[in-house]
């Protein structure tokens, strides 16, 4: 058996896209209600960031958020914004890099003027921008960003909206697995934080399933030909 990341539908990454905008709507009228009674005229328009890699490997994700985003925004500014406020995207590309994620991070907080944060993907900008957002003290959402060293008992503006860390997508295929009495396992990986992390996991659910045979190729990020690595799981 082989199991590995599938990407989703272009309409389901919208909607991960728009379920997790809704989320951030739902707190940030929280921020927005304290700024207002600390600060009785407020801001006049809500600015979200969008930290989004519009360049890059994960580009085609980075897209389909945005537009996810911008037409939650849209159909939200529709129905009178937040406390009557218009809500404001300010999007900047992460190309994928961590450096430039924390970089752009503080940019938006500091100089732009956003409450809170939407987007990363990968799970090394997504472990970076955390722990920037946790300095900073302003709200993080996570479209991906699956890594379990991104949320930590000490999170406290950092959550996860979408997407089940690593360990719990690979728990629950090793039930699968339990169950249909499988005894050979393939799995390949991305060399990256997120593969790192779905390694950590199969090692700790599935390689201790007794009578199970676990095989783990590692691909370099950018691989966009798997024949090598599904000629070795034969």
């Amino acid at each position: 058996m082989l199991f590995h990341q599938l990407s989703y539908a272009m309409k389901r990454s919208q909607v991960y896209a728009i379920v997790a905008l809704v989320v951030v709507v739902a707190i940030v009228a929280g921020v927005v209600v304290t700024q207002f009674t600390a600060q009785p005229a407020g801001p006049e328009v809500v600015k979200i960031g969008a930290l989004e890699p519009l360049s890059g490997v994960f580009v085609s994700w980075g897209n389909k958020h945005l537009n996810g985003m911008k037409y939650a925004v849209e159909e939200l500014n529709k129905r009178g914004g937040i406390l009557g406020k218009p809500v404001e995207l300010v999007v900047f590309d992460t190309k994928g890099d961590p450096k430039e994620a924390v970089t752009i991070f503080r940019k938006m907080v500091e100089e732009e003027g956003v409450i809170a944060v939407a987007g990363p993907v990968s799970s090394s900008v997504g472990l970076a921008a955390a722990k920037e957002a946790e300095s900073l003290r302003v709200p993080l959402f996570l479209h991906m960003a699956g890594s379990h060293r991104i949320l930590t008992k000490e999170s406290r503006f950092t959550f996860r909206t979408c997407l089940p860390a690593a360990p719990m997508n690979i728990e629950g295929i090793a039930n699968f697995i339990k169950q249909e009495g499988y005894k050979r396992i393939g799995a390949i990986i991305a060399d990256y934080e997120w593969g790192h992390s779905i390694r950590q996991a199969i090692e700790q659910y599935i390689v201790p399933i007794e009578g199970v045979q676990v095989q783990i190729e590692v691909a370099p990020l950018r691989t966009d030909d798997f024949t090598p690595y599904l000629r070795k799981l034969q």
